[in-house]
């Protein structure tokens, strides 16, 4: 067996019978390997910086393949749960004003073979997230929690597996709105890139004058003005709205940061 190889982010290599190659994002760390017909499959987080190989108790998984030679990649992928982003220091919307920011999210690593990228043989954090219980007992959800801070420009990241992540908030309501935290649904949202970073869809939440509800877009592109991108994966999921409950609190406030106005 060969030394590992270290291979990048969205980096197509052929693995070969007796090959292996290693990738490397965040905490995150995958072993990948072709022994005759099986490819095995290693991963793990919090491993030491310098460890270049797979620790000797490893515990492969094993799949079954025909060609000699299999095309294999590792993609930046969304989460598989929702994400709640909670903000470090709380916003104020004011009445009938519209803004945008920016904030990073870790990617999960997709490690896909074949010629169209087709099978999977699984996702894995870049980072692992806490987990919160969002709503009440019946039909709330489990999602992972996320402490980011926020970003008027989208600054680049450096590290590629990190997402900017573009939100717009606009406040069409007759009180100024304090914003905590959001829901991200990050199945309903397509993965870009740039020159240096990935990015994911724009979302944009609207608070009408007569609800107490967001009205939530996934857009299916980035805006024009923030540059050129190049689609790497479509939505997991295509809704094209969803409804936020208690995503923002009205409030009448003094003395409160607010964030520059579109």
């Amino acid at each position: 067996m060969d030394e590992f190889q270290q291979i990048a982010i969205n980096e197509e290599v052929k693995l070969k019978t007796d090959s292996a190659v290693m990738h490397e994002s965040g905490s995150l760390k995958i072993w990948i390997r072709k022994q005759m017909n099986f490819i095995e499959l290693f991963s793990g987080n919090n491993f030491d910086a310098r460890q270049k190989n797979p620790p000797k108790n490893a515990v492969w998984k094993r799949w079954l393949v025909s060609e000699e030679t299999v095309p294999l990649v590792c993609l930046p992928h969304v989460p598989d749960k929702s994400v709640q982003v909670v903000f470090n220091e709380p916003l104020v919307v004011p009445e009938g004003k519209n803004i945008m920011f920016f904030y990073w999210l870790p990617a999960w690593i997709s490690v896909r073979i074949g010629k169209q990228r087709s099978m999977a043989l699984g996702e894995f954090p870049t980072q692992p997230l806490s987990h919160s219980w969002v709503g009440n007992f019946f039909d709330g959800e489990l999602v992972y929690e996320d402490f980011p801070s926020i970003h008027i420009k989208p600054e680049p990241h450096t590290d590629p597996h990190m997402f900017i992540c573009p939100v717009e908030v606009r406040n069409a309501g007759y009180e100024s709105l304090l914003l905590e935290k959001l829901v991200i649904r990050v199945n309903n949202l397509s993965v870009y890139s740039d020159a240096k970073n990935f990015w994911l869809g724009k979302m944009t939440f609207e608070y009408g004058k007569d609800s107490q509800l967001a009205d939530v877009r996934m857009a299916n592109a980035l805006p024009k003005e923030l540059g050129k991108f190049t689609l790497v994966q479509k939505a997991v999921s295509h809704d094209k709205k969803s409804i936020l409950l208690k995503t923002f609190t009205p409030i009448r406030m003094k003395n409160t940061l607010i964030l520059p106005n579109k």
